[in-house]
């Protein structure tokens, strides 16, 4: 099919210096037509299909943020669990808890930093901070080495040792939530940009 005629074909340049590109085309189907035009060995029905299987893809996509962001909101709104969630991400970076003496802020040029020298948290399905890591590790906020995503129905092992992780992005959280405690700047190594 023509590129002229083709509905995959679909702007990523811009309003001021539109640029044209196909987003469903293979390397190995690109063709040359005799009179100079450009285009592609595939169908019509084939290249709906592709186009509508990207168009699933990136609805999925979507979904999957939106999801993230209403169990975001969910924490933040609901106080016992929000302040659960931060004490278990500070316990899990070395902020509190048994050596929290040694490891602590410091201040350089007016601004508190924190650099965690450790980034996991044992726990198992059994203890009570568990909720509090499931739904950070549903928002993408942590991690989890274990296969945390069993079904109900299946039985699980509540003694299971479960090791979770806090990722950049519950660091960049973290470092928020502990603004919003401190009204300060605070600055914590590894959280995203």
């Amino acid at each position: 099919m023509r590129c002229e005629h083709c509905p995959a074909m679909q702007n990523v340049g811009g309003y001021e210096y539109p640029e044209y590109q196909c987003v469903v085309q293979d390397e190995d189907n690109i063709q040359e037509f005799k009179d100079g035009g450009d285009g592609c060995r595939l169908r019509l029905s084939t290249i709906e299909k592709r186009l509508a299987r990207l168009d699933e893809e990136t609805r999925q996509m979507y979904a999957e943020e939106d999801r993230r962001y209403i169990l975001t909101c969910e924490i933040e709104s609901n106080l016992a669990m929000r302040n659960m969630c931060i004490d278990v991400m500070k316990h899990a970076i070395g902020l509190t808890g048994s050596c929290s003496k040694r490891h602590h802020f410091y201040r350089r040029h007016g601004k508190l930093f924190y650099k965690p020298w450790r980034n996991y948290y044992a726990t198992s399905r059994s203890t009570n901070v568990y909720p509090a890591w499931k739904k950070l590790h549903y928002t993408g906020l942590a991690t989890c080495s274990s296969k945390d995503d069993t079904p109900y129905w299946e039985e699980q092992d509540m003694k299971e040792t479960l090791y979770y992780s806090v990722t950049p992005k519950g660091l960049k959280w973290l470092q928020e939530q502990m603004e919003k405690e401190n009204c300060e700047a605070v600055f914590i190594h590894g959280a995203e940009k």
